[in-house]
């Protein structure tokens, strides 16, 4: 391939991959509260039922 569109793949890679950054940290982070709240959902069940 050689060095194709170097100047092309910056943009690309600081346009579209910093979007994809972005929509990633928004999914991990909605993930990880609903993990969060099932799982003091969970303890608080523990600690009731005790």
């Amino acid at each position: 391939m050689g060095r194709w569109g170097d100047e092309e793949m910056g943009r690309w890679v600081d346009g579209e991959m910093g979007r994809w950054d972005i929509f990633l940290l928004k999914v991990i982070i909605q993930t990880l509260s609903k993990t969060l709240l099932i799982y003091k959902n969970l303890c608080l069940r523990l600690i009731l039922s005790k």
